[in-house]
Formats: C-alpha cells, sequence, structure tokens
C-alpha cells in the first residue's frame, strides 16, 4: 500500500498494489458464443433446412392431375411439367392455362390437406 501526499488541504491518495491482472483465458466468452451459435443453429438453421428438404421432395413428387396454390392465392391443376421442372403449366379453370415457375406454388389448395 502506498499513499501518496498530494499536499496543501487536498486530501491523501490510498495507492494499492494490485499486481498484473490474471493471466487466465477467456473461456467463458468462448463458451458463450458457442452456446450462442448452437442455440441458433438449432432454433432457426436445422427447422429450417427439414422445412426446405420437405417441400423440395413434395415439388419432386407433384405429377400432372395434381391441386396446387400458388403465392397468390389461386388454386389450380398441374397440367404438364417441363422435364427439369423449371416450368408448370397451371389450369386455373374455363380452360385458362398459365405457365408458372415451381417456386411459385407454396401447397396443396386450402381445404386439401398434405
Amino acid at each position: 500500500m502506498t499513499v501518496l501526499d498530494l499536499g496543501g488541504n487536498m486530501p491523501a491518495m490510498v495507492l494499492f498494489d494490485v499486481g498484473p491482472p490474471p493471466a487466465e483465458p477467456a473461456w467463458d466468452l468462448v463458451l458463450v458464443v458457442a452456446a450462442i451459435l448452437f442455440l441458433f443453429w438449432a432454433l432457426v438453421l436445422r427447422p429450417e433446412a427439414r422445412v426446405a428438404s420437405r417441400r423440395k421432395a413434395w415439388l419432386l413428387s407433384l405429377t400432372s392431375g395434381a391441386e396446387v396454390r400458388l403465392t397468390t392465392g389461386v388454386s389450380g391443376r398441374i397440367v404438364s411439367m417441363s422435364p427439369d421442372q423449371a416450368e408448370v403449366v397451371i389450369d386455373l379453370g374455363d380452360g385458362v392455362q398459365v405457365p408458372v415457375r415451381p417456386d411459385w406454388i407454396v401447397g396443396p389448395p386450402a381445404d386439401v390437406r398434405l
């Protein structure tokens, strides 16, 4: 302990020699960051990957005649698909046929469940 007298009517300062900071690694910070990354993977990335793989399998299983709903909310029946499934032709009713991209198909019509 060192006492530093500043003189006059100033109070004396007491300085404590605490030494250098401990040389402990910051493992607690590493563990917290690892835990946050694991939770992000478990709660966001893994479920999203499952949904995407189910959706891809469902889209690949579609055939002509299947009823589908588009992102616009319109329902129709698949008339034809290109061999590489780059384009799908949907019959909206009354002979109206519309070519759409497969990623515009969001699922079966609202009254049909998978």
